[in-house]
């Protein structure tokens, strides 16, 4: 399986998270910014990743221009940001993002980091901003993101972790098994007459797309049946985020 990471990242989160699904999956990995689709094209999966701002999920303008082009790949979408998993939280910026073309993409969602002193002038008075805001909101009615937000302060915080990929190459995973089986299924005659033909499953992207669903059942992620990942998966999908 040929496979590209496409990512954006501002501040190196999202690179960081790229970076380790390279090393896991063996794939080739460039900046969104710097791709071209004639050259993705040639890749049959495309892991596509970006931070979260303002609800948007960085760099999923090049799947959206080119979707047309990309049918038939295996994509799969994640996203981080510096906020702790939340699964309505999540779902917004999922149904917000992957919508129309896009739809039924699999999407997950990997904690990033936050650091002030990193910030463009434009970040920072922005988020000093929203704490302003937020601080004058009772703590009891805060949501998740608002208490994160809080919390971080002005403080360096880096919640990235390995464990977090585990859903995504368990996806990836999954996408290859369903493609090999369908493959090997169509045994052919002499004359090049398919005897017979696989029922096709349905599509991974049609499940939940839950980081932390996939993150409980994570022993059974690896089989035999689905080589396709190196062994370096299994020690991703044994360990759990420190910071869940």
């Amino acid at each position: 399986m040929k496979g590209i990471i496409l990512y954006t990242s501002k501040y190196g989160a999202t690179k960081r998270y790229a970076e380790w699904l390279k090393e896991a999956t063996g794939f080739d990995c460039l900046e969104t910014k710097n791709t071209k689709i004639k050259d993705v094209v040639q890749y049959d999966s495309i892991i596509l990743g970006g931070g979260i701002y303002a609800s948007g999920i960085a760099g999923l303008s090049f799947l959206k221009k080119n979707i047309s082009q990309l049918r038939g790949k295996k994509i799969i979408v994640f996203c981080d940001g510096a906020s702790p998993y939340e699964e309505k939280a999540f779902q917004q910026v999922v149904s917000h993002n992957l919508k129309d073309a896009l739809s039924g993409l699999p999407c997950f969602y990997c904690r990033g980091a936050w650091d002030m002193d990193a910030m463009n002038f434009g970040d920072k008075t922005l988020c000093k901003m929203l704490q302003k805001a937020v601080a004058k909101k009772a703590s009891e009615f805060l949501e998740i993101w608002e208490k994160a937000l809080m919390e971080a302060g002005t403080e360096k915080h880096d919640w990235t972790d390995k464990a977090y990929l585990a859903p995504i190459l368990e996806a990836m995973t999954r996408c290859s098994a369903i493609t090999t089986s369908l493959r090997r299924s169509r045994i052919c005659s002499t004359n090049g007459t398919p005897v017979t033909r696989a029922r096709k499953s349905a599509p991974y992207s049609r499940r939940k797309p839950s980081a932390v669903n996939a993150l409980e059942q994570r022993s059974h992620m690896v089989t035999a049946a689905t080589p396709t990942v190196e062994k370096s998966v299994i020690s991703l999908l044994t360990r759990k985020p420190h910071l869940w």
